[in-house]
């Protein structure tokens, strides 16, 4: 569930810069799937950083196995 939060509050922040986003078919999973926000121990790329860039933004998306830590980090650096 903590999980979840987090994909919307991902949304949210960048809705502030794009008021559109997350509203077309499919768009939320789109987001989740691309930052890898959902995915798992076993996904080959756990522990590296996904990228999503967007004009107001690179996003910068960081999980961790989660005998490791169950935090998931995501950066928002402008772009100029």
């Amino acid at each position: 569930m903590n999980l979840m939060q987090f994909v919307s509050t991902v949304v949210n922040v960048m809705q502030i810069f794009d008021p559109q986003v997350g509203h077309e078919n499919g768009e939320m999973m789109k987001i989740t799937s691309e930052l890898g926000l959902m995915r798992g121990d076993a996904a080959d790329d756990v522990g590296k950083v996904r990228t999503m860039i967007k004009p107001y933004a690179e996003i910068d998306c960081l999980t961790k196995k989660s005998d490791i830590s169950t935090r998931v980090e995501c950066r928002f650096v402008p772009r100029s």
